[in-house]
């Protein structure tokens, strides 16, 4: 018996040997994906997952995850850093890339955008909102925080002339810092110095009694910032003036924009906010002016200020530009069309993390599919660790919603979580290199361990070395290997690594 026992060990060791893969990956539905067997700590009980948090905005007041980013206190970094950075000792920065099987995925699926920007907004960890604005725009993010560092001093300063009398002075001190920073729309990544600014000169205008001039920056205050509340030091006639104006705006008469750009996909940003990507037109914005920013991972973003009127839509139509260093993004974007989460693409994607100078890089693929139950959205994650070429998976699907609206998606959240609530779980880029298993995703179909003709003589070589084994051990086989005596025949079976 013993010698059966060792002999089927063996065949197991056997058959391990020839698989020479040391790590197997499983996707399932909503739950993470990935097991990292050369670290034990992925086995211990992860961390309880993170909540979302209600948030007050403009767009939408129901609690979900969307975020008004605008109306978030953070560190000059784009965010707080009670959660730092296990290697470097600061927030995270993080690419995103978005990639759509169709145009009909693109048309319907596009909410994807939205509420993976909203989520990563909310982790005090990352530095989404930085990051997105930083990557492949070198010049210009160098010259936002030369700029901004100004406007800071035009601020202070314009504050002293207020408290000394000289409101006319402070007036062009105040007008400086917002048109530095105006200039900046295209990488500006946290507006707090700009609604100071714009407020602080709706003040002074409404101190020299010039009531229009006031009420044009109040408004551009309040499209950024809809709950701004003024400081104390702020006089009693100004409150009452700004507090009139807000409950106006509420009133105002609504208009439509209608954004495009080539190539198509980019992320929309209007007054700080995620509203979705190119083409589309965003209805019912309050008339009047608006700030808007377009993003595409491994372009230059582009922004500016736009009139909102009621009637016929505005229109924003921009060709972007392929941004600083970003020449390893088309080769990216081409791979992950091909196969998404094959081997080459995530060789590719850990190219352009580097070039993008990020921590992690989020690749997102959605596809849609047609079911006995309607249509469902089929959506896979890959989150890299760039500096340890490591990464970790999603992969779910869900009834794509009649209102194309992803952020009550339950599945999403728990999917987020999972990958964002810990460092743990990430499996090394080069074991999909090296041929590493997947079961339920589409994955190196052109490596030989994917071959029906390969898994076929495995499969015929480890039942015929079991079956050998037993008829090796078992008395009275015509292949019986042991004797009379208790001694029995001995055979050693020896793997070379």
């Amino acid at each position: 018996m013993m010698k059966t026992v060792s002999t089927l060990v063996a065949g197991l060791f056997f058959f391990s040997s020839i698989n020479g893969m040391g790590q197997w990956s499983f996707g399932s539905t909503a739950k993470a994906a990935s097991f990292d067997l050369e670290d034990d700590e992925d086995f211990k009980e992860a961390p309880a997952k993170t909540k979302s948090k209600k948030r007050s905005s403009s767009f939408d007041e129901e609690e979900d995850f969307d975020s008004a980013s605008s109306q978030k206190s953070r560190t000059k970094g784009g965010g707080s850093r009670d959660d730092l950075d296990e290697d470097n000792g600061t927030a995270k920065s993080i690419a995103v890339f978005y990639f759509f099987a169709d145009s009909a995925a693109e048309k319907k699926a596009r909410d994807i955008v939205r509420t993976v920007g909203n989520y990563l907004t909310e982790l005090s960890n990352y530095r989404f909102l930085e990051s997105d604005a930083r990557i492949f725009n070198d010049f210009s993010f160098e010259k936002l925080i030369s700029d901004a560092d100004k406007a800071q001093k035009y601020l202070d300063e314009g504050k002293k002339l207020l408290d000394d009398g000289e409101a006319e002075e402070a007036i062009g001190k105040f007008n400086a810092a917002v048109d530095l920073l105006e200039k900046r729309i295209d990488v500006l990544y946290d507006y707090t110095l700009l609604v100071k600014a714009l407020f602080y000169t709706g003040a002074t205008w409404k101190l020299l009694e010039e009531d229009d001039k006031a009420s044009g920056f109040f408004k551009k205050v309040l499209v950024l910032n809809p709950d701004y509340e003024p400081d104390k030091e702020t006089d009693e006639d100004t409150v009452d003036f700004f507090d009139k104006l807000k409950s106006k705006m509420m009133m105002q008469p609504l208009g439509d924009l209608k954004v495009t750009s080539d190539p198509v996909g980019a992320t929309i940003y209007i007054d700080g906010r995620i509203v979705g990507v190119t083409p589309m037109t965003i209805e019912g914005l309050v008339s009047g002016k608006h700030y808007w920013r377009i993003h595409k991972s491994g372009y230059r973003d582009v922004g500016g200020i736009v009139t909102v009127r009621d009637g016929a839509p505005e229109k924003i139509d921009e060709v972007l530009k392929t941004g600083d260093g970003a020449e390893p993004v088309a080769q990216f974007e081409k791979l992950a069309v091909a196969e998404f989460g094959g081997a080459a693409m995530m060789k590719q994607a850990i190219a352009v993390g580097k070039a993008a100078k990020v921590d992690r890089l989020l690749a997102v693929h959605t596809a849609l599919e047609e079911g006995t139950a309607g249509t469902e959205a089929k959506v896979q994650f890959r989150l890299l660790n760039v500096p340890k070429e490591t990464y970790k998976e999603e992969n779910l699907s869900f009834p794509l919603p009649s209102s194309s609206d992803f952020t009550r998606i339950e599945d999403l959240r728990h999917s987020f979580d999972n990958l964002f609530a810990d460092d743990l779980g990430f499996n090394p880029v080069s074991s999909i290199v090296s041929g590493s298993l997947s079961i339920g995703r589409k994955k190196d179909e052109g490596s030989v361990v994917t071959a029906w003709w390969f898994w076929t003589i495995i499969g015929t070589v480890v039942a015929g070395g079991v079956t050998t084994a037993c008829l090796l051990a078992i008395p009275g086989s015509p292949l019986y290997m042991g004797g009379k005596g208790s001694s029995g025949a001995t055979m050693t079976v020896e793997f070379t690594p």
